[in-house]
């Protein structure tokens, strides 16, 4: 987003690994103007065989005054990171569903009647995915559901011919960067409201997406079959696939990305040989210390033989996004004691002051109506 109408100039890099050498291809160099509070999309062709992605954004320099933070002007994306637990409840495997296309995510299958029996099979999940299935309450961990056919807390509409999409909440994050209409074509069961939860994409018979927050765990309900993940070959449910994961774990993944100043997992910070490949600050391609990641970059991780590649920025995309209002937390002051005595003293000494005021001006007023009388 721009507050100002900005001239840049954008280059992407692919970045690739052979025999443990990370190698960059530049992909070009695109031109954008925003507009005042107008966001551009900028694509760029990314080899299948890249393992990360880098861009660059260069302003003209008549606007580089307007820059005053130079941080973000650089980001990386992976397409491998810290692997996520998660649990499909379903009667069609990862595989099948095209879930292990996503190499960052770590599938367990179990069946309805299994988690139906003993929920605590899903503690150490991330995420559920309930595919065609609804468990019969809310899960207390956040949960996809998808298009349910069963008897469950989710249900389809009784109607669902000639259904069309109507309205839609654009500014979710659930539905960044897709062309809803587009979606009309996608087929769907339109299911029944459920209480507590947000209408994203409603239609003339009844919601086609749905989510919001039911106690600790954040829940979405698609009318939409999404599966199975075809990545490019499908961009839109990808795309819509992504950001729904991308919700659920609160940023931690869809994003090819995670925020500076992150701490790797056990699983990664156990492994001995953690480096950059890719900085702003080539000359300082340090190793990665107690798994704390405190610069932006792509970090290489080698075990047994094998190189796992995660992206760091510096930025975070809520921040650039003037349309998403969030409340700011101030920290206390470090000095509170001091601070509350100082200003207690100075409200103090005012007070005094005010009273002596009010007392000579209550003396000279009585003075001047004893005059008076006399």
């Amino acid at each position: 987003y721009a507050a100002i109408r900005v001239t840049a100039n954008v280059e992407g890099f692919a970045l690739f690994n052979k025999q443990g050498f990370v190698s960059k291809k530049s992909l070009g160099v695109k031109t954008v103007v925003l507009a005042p509070n107008i966001k551009e999309n900028v694509n760029f062709e990314i080899p299948d065989e890249a393992k990360a992605f880098s861009a660059i954004v260069t302003t003209k320099n008549e606007f580089k005054r307007y820059d005053n933070l130079s941080g973000d002007n650089s980001a990386w994306l992976s397409f491998e990171g810290d692997n996520t637990n998660v649990v499909l409840v379903s009667n069609e495997t990862p595989e099948k569903l095209g879930l292990t296309k996503l190499s960052n995510l770590k599938i367990k299958r179990i069946s309805l009647e299994e988690y139906e029996n003993d929920p605590s099979i899903v503690n150490d999940a991330s995420f559920l995915i309930f595919h065609l299935l609804s468990p019969k309450t809310v899960p207390t961990k956040s949960a996809l559901i998808i298009s349910p056919q069963n008897d469950g807390f989710v249900s389809i509409s009784d109607n669902i011919q000639e259904a069309h999409l109507t309205n839609w909440n654009s500014s979710h994050p659930l539905l960044k960067y897709l062309n809803i209409p587009s979606m009309d074509k996608i087929p769907f069961q339109p299911i029944n409201p459920v209480a507590g939860l947000r209408d994203i994409i409603r239609t003339d018979t009844g919601i086609a997406l749905s989510a919001g927050k039911i106690g600790q765990a954040k829940i979405v309900i698609s009318a939409f079959e999404i599966f199975p993940f075809e990545g490019k070959k499908d961009p839109i449910l990808s795309i819509f696939t992504l950001n729904i994961f991308n919700w659920l774990l609160e940023g931690q993944i869809g994003l090819g990305y995670i925020p500076v100043y992150s701490k790797l997992s056990n699983n990664f910070i156990e492994q001995s040989d953690i480096k950059y490949v890719d900085s702003i600050k080539q000359k300082d391609l340090d190793e990665v210390k107690d798994g704390i990641l405190k610069k932006v970059g792509l970090i290489k991780i080698r075990k047994d033989d094998l190189d796992n590649f995660i992206a760091v920025n510096f930025f975070n995309e809520a921040e650039s996004n003037i349309f998403n209002q969030a409340k700011i937390d101030i920290p206390e002051l470090l000095d509170t004691e001091n601070h509350n005595s100082d200003s207690g003293v100075s409200l103090v000494r005012y007070l005094i002051l005010l009273s002596l005021i009010l007392l000579l001006f209550d003396c000279c007023l009585g003075f001047y109506l004893s005059r008076q009388k006399v």
